[in-house]
C-alpha cells in the first residue's frame, strides 16, 4: 500500500488527484472483486497502487504475434515485478489471432454506431475470463494521456463533451459479461480537478509520478518499463470467411 506522507511533504497536485481518484473508484468497488487492465505503464500502475488494499487482479493482454514478441517479453517481466512489489496477482492472457478475430466477429454483430476501438476485441476476451473468476468491476487507465497532457482549453471542451466512444464501447462490452467498467481518468471530477493544476505541473503526467513516488519500491521500477507502445497488428483485423470459431 502507498505509504502516507505528511500533508506538508506531499505535493498539492498529488494529494488532490489522489483524493479524487479514490472518491471516484471506491464507492463503485466497495463490494466485490475488482480487476485492472494492466500494462505496467504509469496509468494502470497508479490505479494498482491506490487500490492495493482492495487486492485487484492485474490482467495483461499478450497478443501472440512475432511483431509483438519483444514488447510482450519485456512488458510481462516488468508487470510481474510490479505485481510482486504490490503483492497482487498478475495474469498474462495469451490472445491468438483466432481468439482475437472470434471476439472481433462477436462485437461486429452488435449494433455499433462507430468503428470499434482497436483494443476492444482483446478486452472482450479478458472480460470473458474475468467473469469466470467472479470479477465484478474492471478499472482502466484509459484517457490519462488525453486529460493530463492537454491544454486547459481542451480540458474545458472535455467537460462539455459526450463520453469518448472508446469508453462507451468498453463499458457496453463489459456489461454484456455483467461487469462494471470504470475509467477514472476520464471522469468529470478528475478532469475538473486537473484543470486546477497548472499545465507545467501536470505535463508528462508528473502528478501521477508523484503518487507512485510515495511507493518507493514501485517507483524505482518505472524507469525500467518498456518504452514501446502496445499495438494490434493489422492482420488481426483482416477477417476471412469461416464457419468455425475457437472455444472462448
Amino acid at each position: 500500500m502507498i505509504s502516507k506522507s505528511s500533508p506538508s511533504s506531499a505535493p498539492a497536485e498529488r494529494r488532490s488527484l489522489e483524493t479524487v481518484l479514490q472518491q471516484t473508484i471506491r464507492p463503485r468497488c466497495a463490494k466485490g472483486h475488482i480487476a485492472i487492465l494492466f500494462t505496467g505503464g504509469i496509468d494502470s500502475t497508479t490505479l494498482a497502487c491506490i487500490t492495493q488494499d482492495l487486492s485487484p487482479e492485474l490482467y495483461f493482454a499478450e497478443i501472440l504475434d512475432s511483431s509483438c514478441a519483444s514488447y510482450n517479453q519485456h512488458s510481462i517481466r516488468h508487470c510481474r515485478n510490479l505485481a510482486r512489489r504490490l503483492s497482487l496477482r498478475f495474469h498474462s492472457v495469451p490472445i491468438s489471432l483466432e481468439i482475437f478475430q472470434a471476439h472481433l466477429r462477436i462485437l461486429q454483430r452488435r449494433r455499433w454506431q462507430h468503428s470499434l476501438d482497436q483494443y476492444l476485441p482483446a478486452a472482450d476476451h479478458l472480460f470473458t475470463l474475468m467473469k469466470q473468476q467472479d470479477i465484478q468491476t474492471v478499472l482502466s487507465g484509459m484517457g490519462a494521456d488525453d486529460v493530463l497532457c492537454s491544454s486547459d482549453k481542451y480540458l474545458k471542451k472535455l467537460l462539455l463533451a459526450k463520453e469518448p466512444i472508446s469508453l462507451i464501447q468498453h463499458r457496453r462490452a463489459a456489461a454484456v459479461h455483467q461487469l462494471r467498467f470504470l475509467a477514472p481518468f476520464i471522469s468529470l471530477p478528475f478532469i475538473a480537478t486537473t484543470l486546477d493544476i497548472p499545465f507545467e505541473l501536470r505535463r508528462h503526467k508528473q502528478p501521477l509520478s508523484n503518487i507512485l513516488r510515495a511507493n518507493t519500491a514501485v517507483y524505482t521500477l518505472m524507469d525500467k518499463r518498456p518504452h514501446q507502445d502496445s499495438f494490434i497488428p493489422d492482420k488481426f483485423f483482416q477477417l476471412k470467411p469461416t464457419s468455425n470459431s475457437p472455444h472462448l
